[in-house]
């Protein structure tokens, strides 16, 4: 089985907004990091685009770079380019799977918003 960290570098949340158990649910790059070291296939690090915007109100040139900000972070840390997606917000549109594509994604992935 193989763990999924999703990265979104520059969701900004107000620290007066963030509960005291909240401030420590955000991973730093050098955990990031840490995580890709210990490797061995057990670790996925996915693009979650630097914003966490929803890609239906994306154009493409928007979401190349909203895609190319996470991997300009991960080639800073010495982590390989993504090739995985997690659609923020849970939606895609047939654009942003054929923008995906170009950009070399092999796979994408979303959730849902039912109960599981």
């Amino acid at each position: 089985m193989v763990a999924l960290c999703s990265v979104c570098a520059g969701l900004k949340i107000p620290q007066d907004k963030l509960l005291p158990a909240d401030q420590r649910t955000f991973m730093t790059w050098p955990e990031v990091k840490q995580l890709e070291q210990l490797g061995g296939g057990r670790f996925e690090i996915a693009n979650h685009t630097e914003h966490h915007k929803g890609v239906a109100g994306l154009s493409n040139e928007e979401l190349v770079a909203e895609l190319g900000a996470i991997d300009q972070r991960c080639k800073e840390y010495a982590i390989p380019p993504t090739s995985t997606f997690c659609y923020p917000g849970y939606g895609n549109t047939p654009e942003a799977v054929e923008t995906l594509r170009q950009y070399g994604m092999g796979f994408a992935r979303r959730g849902s918003t039912g109960m599981w």
